[in-house]
């Protein structure tokens, strides 16, 4: 039989033979339908290839291929990821990867993650193909990659109470990870990378390198009194790396603690990375002007920045509205 199970798992199983080469892979899949069509275009793919020299390139090609010549893109390990999501399209020729064949993968996809979380993935997947037609020559051009329209969501942010409710229940280390994040702006993994030799106590900023920014441009950073005094606290506890655990550099951050803090206090799903947002919120309440807003958090366009923008506006009319106040009642 050219379809059959394999001994050890449930998938289903393909094997034949086209000008003298035996094909022997999985299918990657549980349904016999769906395999029985999978056989179909894998024999065609081949046949096509041993009769009219086409060349039969697969998404595991392609994607080892990417990791060959991107090995310096500092997210390379996040396109890995990525490509570990999506490993039953390995022994799919990119050929047979048509707008809906993606469509379909797309679907089974959503079944378990957002939608907004398979645009960013999706996102990889149309620039491996895009480079397979148009670098690689693999393809005479690339398919259309199905990509959901979404809403842009406002900035997740908290107040100060609310930040101070959570900082008090956050472990030691984590919670000084935070104070440092609303204090200073500073992605996650520039924090968790922060080493002394970045820091400068006396004169007050640290400085986070291009080769670590995400604009590749280098980023000064001002340090607050708040952001001294946690620095303070670290000073000596590692020879190279400001935030530590258990005496070895932090990486991880979203871990179970962090999780179930937020939820006990009401902020289910609130992310480290949106400490960021409520920085550049409380930065727009105070009347930080957009430009320096910019700037300080590293951004290479205004896109983000004018997602604070109605903050501050509210903040200062919520000023005026105070100051009125006062006045009458100075004049009372």
């Amino acid at each position: 039989m050219s379809l059959y199970r394999h001994r050890k798992s449930a998938y289903w199983w393909v094997r034949f033979t086209i000008g003298g080469r035996e094909v022997r892979q999985s299918t990657a899949t549980k349904d016999r339908e769906l395999a029985e069509e999978y056989e179909h275009k894998l024999r065609a793919a081949h046949w096509r290839q041993a009769h009219l020299g086409e060349a039969h390139h697969t998404w595991k090609e392609a994607r080892e291929r990417w990791v060959r010549e991107r090995s310096g893109k500092r997210s390379l390990e996040r396109d890995e990821r990525i490509f570990r999501e999506y490993r039953e399209l390995d022994a799919i020729g990119v050929r047979d990867l048509s707008a809906e064949a993606l469509a379909d993968v797309r679907t089974a996809r959503e079944a378990t993650v957002s939608a907004s979380t398979v645009n960013r993935e999706f996102s990889l997947l149309r620039s491996v193909l895009n480079r397979a037609a148009k670098a690689w020559h693999w393809l005479e051009h690339a398919p259309a990659v199905p990509m959901a329209k979404l809403e842009l969501a406002d900035p997740r942010w908290l107040t100060r109470a609310q930040f101070l409710a959570l900082v008090k229940i956050l472990p030691r280390h984590t919670a000084d990870l935070a104070r440092f994040a609303v204090a200073t702006g500073v992605r996650r993994s520039n924090i968790t990378g922060l080493t002394w030799d970045r820091v400068d106590l006396r004169e007050k900023f640290a400085y986070i390198p291009s080769s670590q920014a995400k604009g590749k441009r280098g980023i000064p950073i001002p340090l607050n009194p708040d952001a001294i005094a946690v620095l303070k606290r670290w000073k000596g506890k590692h020879k190279t790396h400001v935030f530590v655990f258990r005496g070895k550099p932090v990486h991880q951050v979203a871990t179970k603690r962090w999780r179930d803090a937020v939820k006990s206090i009401g902020l289910e799903g609130f992310r480290f990375h949106d400490l960021r947002h409520t920085w550049a919120s409380w930065h727009a309440q105070a009347g930080t002007p957009a430009y320096a807003l910019r700037e300080l958090g590293g951004w290479a366009s205004d896109q983000m920045v004018r997602r604070y923008s109605h903050l501050g506006a509210d903040g200062l009319a919520a000023f005026s509205v105070r100051s009125m106040v006062r006045k009458k009642k100075k004049a009372g």
